[in-house]
């Protein structure tokens, strides 16, 4: 449960980076690696010990290596797989506007390391 709160507090962290960003006056995010972003938060939320942790990007596709030879190949060890959305819908910048809707998506996969088309990031520790 601890992990469960740790990710949806480093995912609002995200969110309120964005929102902040949005009303200092930019009409779009300043983040154009968000889905990075979120990953890494993600990741970071569910590390399972204290140490360091990489999102490591991957095609979904299973042509490419499975996140547990993607994290070995970097000397790091694999510990789970999301899956960040892409063409979710734009909220607005007024939070207001935006009560009942939903933004952005990620899919945890629960711990398993594999490849295939599903997972597009990987979560590497070390």
């Amino acid at each position: 449960m601890a992990q469960a709160a740790r990710f949806l507090v480093i995912i609002l962290c995200v969110y309120l980076m964005a929102v902040a960003a949005n009303e200092m006056g930019n009409r779009e995010s300043d983040y154009y690696n968000w889905m990075d972003e979120i990953a890494q938060a993600a990741c970071t939320g569910i590390m399972p010990v204290d140490g360091t942790v990489h999102a490591v990007r991957r095609y979904c596709n299973s042509a490419y290596a499975a996140c547990s030879t993607a994290c070995t190949d970097l000397g790091k060890t694999c510990f789970e797989t999301l899956h960040v959305y892409l063409n979710r819908p734009r909220l607005s910048s007024n939070h207001d506007e935006a009560v009942g809707v939903t933004g952005s998506q990620v899919h945890r996969y629960g711990g398993g390391c594999g490849g295939g088309c599903g997972p597009n990031y990987c979560c590497c520790r070390g």
